[in-house]
């Protein structure tokens, strides 16, 4: 089972919560959205939590709760995970070299990292080159009010 990393996230993601994916291909990101627990494990009604992941190139979802990585121990509330070394990602360098040569001299985006969020559905998967994580502003938590369904 390949290794991963835990990366810790600045707010209480609620671990029930189902996933939300918003693709952006013309600005080349996408966001992950999802529902937030206060300090006691309570849901925050007015809040929704965003990872925007920049410089997306790939994404996967998987409908398990079983995760295809060992993380490494931690003692964080929330976190999303990084694959070092993704088979996944030199897969895709590899198909994307084959059927598009020379493709590094044109596309300038660094897609050298592979994340992986989990939700209480499943998990998401993306290839990207960074990632920051916030609130959703108040539009965003209209838009996806579904998630608390």
């Amino acid at each position: 089972m390949p290794n991963a990393v835990a990366v810790q996230l600045p707010f209480w993601q609620d671990p029930q919560s189902p996933l939300a994916l918003a693709i952006s291909v013309t600005s080349s990101s996408c966001e992950v959205f999802f529902t937030l627990w206060d300090e006691a494990g309570e849901e925050l009604p007015n809040h929704l939590g965003k990872i925007t992941f920049s410089e997306c190139w790939a994404t996967s979802t998987v409908s398990t709760d079983l995760l295809p990585y060992a993380a490494e121990p931690h003692a964080f509330t929330s976190f999303l995970l990084e694959v070092p070394n993704s088979a996944w990602l030199a897969a895709t360098r590899e198909l994307r070299e084959r059927h598009y040569y020379g493709w590094k001299h044109w596309d300038k985006f660094k897609y050298h990292r592979h994340y992986v969020v989990q939700g209480g559905e499943g998990y998401l998967e993306v290839l990207a080159s960074s990632f920051a994580a916030g609130l959703a502003s108040d539009d965003e938590c209209r838009r996806y009010a579904f998630l608390r369904d």
